[in-house]
């Protein structure tokens, strides 16, 4: 298990870097290593979508969650590509179950709202982008202290 942990730190190293298929290279060897690991094909699946790749970044994503049914980036980074994709309604469904898992998953909430605003759900929207605001200003007053922001 730790050698695949270390292929898929050294995959999010050249995600970071911007190497995207180097990156998805150590991710492959995290996986060939074990192929139980979760955030392999979770961070593989975020590189596809960076790549624009989404079928694949949907396959990647959809076996991170098999995995782990509980991995909230997993769904909502499916969500994203479901969107990229135009299955609105399923990334409407992936990025709920990212808030139901983490309520305050900031970027669910954001994606989200786009969702709804391309479905013409406009109330939906606007309450996904106040939540996603309500929770952004409770992070910067966490960050600051508890100090006003301004």
């Amino acid at each position: 298990m730790q050698e695949a942990i270390d292929a898929c730190r050294r995959g999010t190293v050249q995600w970071i870097k911007g190497n995207l298929d180097r990156a998805i290279q150590f991710f492959d060897e995290a996986i060939r290593l074990d192929a139980g690991y979760a955030r392999a094909y979770c961070n593989r699946g975020s590189v596809q979508i960076a790549k624009r790749c989404f079928d694949a970044a949907v396959a990647d994503l959809t076996k991170a969650i098999q995995l782990d049914a509980n991995y909230a980036r997993a769904y909502n980074n499916r969500g994203y590509a479901h969107f990229k994709l135009g299955g609105l309604e399923k990334a409407v469904a992936d990025f709920s179950e990212a808030i139901r898992l983490d309520p305050d998953y900031m970027e669910a909430y954001q994606n989200r709202c786009e969702v709804f605003g391309a479905l013409g759900e406009l109330e939906e929207s606007q309450r996904d982008h106040d939540r996603y605001k309500e929770i952004q200003e409770r992070r910067r007053r966490l960050a600051t202290g508890g100090r006003a922001s301004g």
